[in-house]
């Protein structure tokens, strides 16, 4: 009868259950008893596991993703470790996985296969590694759910033509500071999501023709400090979501009169320490929206179009010189 009188913490009633009030109270007493973190009581050496699903590695004993993670992790960061190669399998029965980030880790083997395993996730950064070559399939017609790429930082000379084609819901595609020598005719087609694109500090020394037309809604594209000497003609049409461009610290020495498609949402320019003596005239006149214009340390140009300006608005901040 005692029994169906009491509750523990308000909540349980004992009359509900074969067990004595008491027992019941001291299997409460034993769970505010565990540590807070019980649920990662195996949470692997050099790991931090955090609440919610993020794990963070780091540290040279680590050369491949550790094992009995737990399994709701959403979120690996290894960072500083001595993952040289990412095989088949290392991420493998991580099927909860959205973001996954290896950096300055000496990373210079990526298996074709590496990524089958893990057409969930969102987020890929390997940047900071050693990485010369990618292979042609590594991202493969599942990896679909793929919004964030960064390659940047590391040692690629060349990207196969097809690489990114399976990719159709990318958004930020970053490949700056690598060794590109040039872009491959047709890389970009089916990135119609992309949005972001940096291929700044490389050494690319042309571009093919076209090769941006198929990213109609991309606002940010930086090709500065290149080796470019010339730029082909409507290189930047059909780009009508463009809001930031830079192209400074490239040795070109002229542009072609029909360069810039229409560009209504063009906020801001950058076109200094280059080897121009000329621009067009017109070179502004699809920037109506223009607002920041960087065209200074341009020792070679020495005269600028009367009508150059024309269409830039009156607001807009200029730097020349």
């Amino acid at each position: 009868r005692r029994n169906r009188y009491c509750t523990v913490l308000g909540v349980v009633s004992c009359s509900s259950f074969p067990l004595t009030c008491a027992g019941m109270l001291w299997m409460v007493l034993v769970l505010f008893m565990l540590p807070p973190h019980t649920c990662y009581a195996f949470c692997p050496g050099s790991c931090h596991c955090l609440h919610l699903g993020a794990v963070k590695c780091s540290g040279f004993s680590i050369t491949d993703v550790p094992e009995h993670m737990p399994t709701f992790m959403f979120l690996l960061q290894l960072n500083g470790t001595k993952m040289e190669v990412m095989n088949e399998q290392s991420l493998a029965n991580l099927n909860n996985l959205l973001r996954f980030s290896l950096t300055n880790s000496h990373l210079h083997t990526v298996h074709p296969h590496a990524f089958h395993v893990a057409t969930q996730l969102k987020s890929l950064k390997l940047s900071s590694n050693d990485l010369s070559t990618i292979p042609a399939r590594v991202f493969n017609i599942g990896m679909t759910n793929l919004t964030f790429l960064n390659l940047g930082r590391n040692c690629i000379k060349k990207l196969p033509t097809s690489i990114f084609h399976p990719l159709t819901h990318l958004q930020h595609l970053l490949l700056y500071n690598n060794e590109l020598e040039t872009l491959e005719p047709g890389m970009f087609d089916g990135l119609v999501n992309l949005k972001e694109l940096k291929i700044h500090h490389n050494h690319i020394t042309s571009l093919p023709a076209q090769v941006f037309w198929p990213l109609r809604n991309l606002k940010i594209l930086s090709l500065s400090s290149n080796r470019l000497q010339v730029i082909p003609e409507k290189s930047f049409y059909y780009m009508p979501s463009l809001s930031y461009l830079t192209l400074y610290k490239n040795p070109m020495s002229s542009l072609p009169v029909q360069l810039m498609g229409h560009m209504p949402y063009i906020k801001t320019f950058h076109l200094f320490n280059t080897n121009l003596t000329t621009v067009p005239g017109n070179l502004f006149t699809n920037m109506s929206g223009l607002l920041t214009l960087h065209i200074q340390f341009n020792n070679k140009l020495q005269e600028l179009p009367s009508d150059l300006f024309c269409y830039v608005q009156s607001h807009s901040v200029l730097q020349m010189g």
